[in-house]
């Protein structure tokens, strides 16, 4: 199989890989009310955007510049997901979550879904993005729709989500 070969984008941006990722494993979380979602984003319009997305969507958003902060913030909250920009100073989102799934990092949930959210859309970009193990893809800028099918692919909807579907 060729590498092009291996990544659907699906409307919105989604790149699911060659696994079916909207299909989530047992350990992914169930919303019982609203999501919180950590946002690892290192531009501050993008980050405001991000927000205003997951607060159109009924979740709770909480945003850090940089893939060290990210860590700091999943060791001590617990999030449903994280969006993570892959192209960071400090910590990309690459290492991030190389170090939240190699489980050296201490985080509260090393199986949390993390959703790459960057411009770089390439097959081989997105390939970066899984074998880092990043869950899912989404290209930037961050659409209401696209996230929204996502979350409800992962039956992680909010509420107010159907209005978008």
């Amino acid at each position: 199989m060729r590498s092009s070969d291996k990544f659907k984008t699906a409307p919105g941006g989604l790149s699911t890989g060659t696994r079916n990722l909207l299909v989530p494993p047992p350990e992914f979380p169930r919303a019982t009310g609203k999501l919180t979602v950590l946002i690892a984003e290192d531009s501050p319009a993008q980050q405001e955007a991000a927000l205003a997305i997951l607060a159109e969507l009924g979740c709770r958003g909480e945003a850090v510049a940089n893939g060290a902060e990210a860590l700091m913030a999943l060791r001590k909250t617990d999030y449903d997901l994280v969006l993570m920009d892959c192209q960071m100073p400090e910590m990309d989102g690459y290492e991030a979550t190389r170090q939240i799934r190699g489980g050296n990092a201490e985080v509260r949930n090393p199986a949390i879904p993390i959703i790459a959210v960057t411009a770089n859309t390439s097959a081989e970009d997105r390939e970066a993005c899984f074998a880092s193990g990043m869950t899912a893809f989404l290209a930037k800028p961050l659409q209401v729709a696209a996230l929204a099918a996502l979350l409800a692919d992962w039956n992680m909807s909010p509420r107010r989500l159907s209005v978008f579907l």
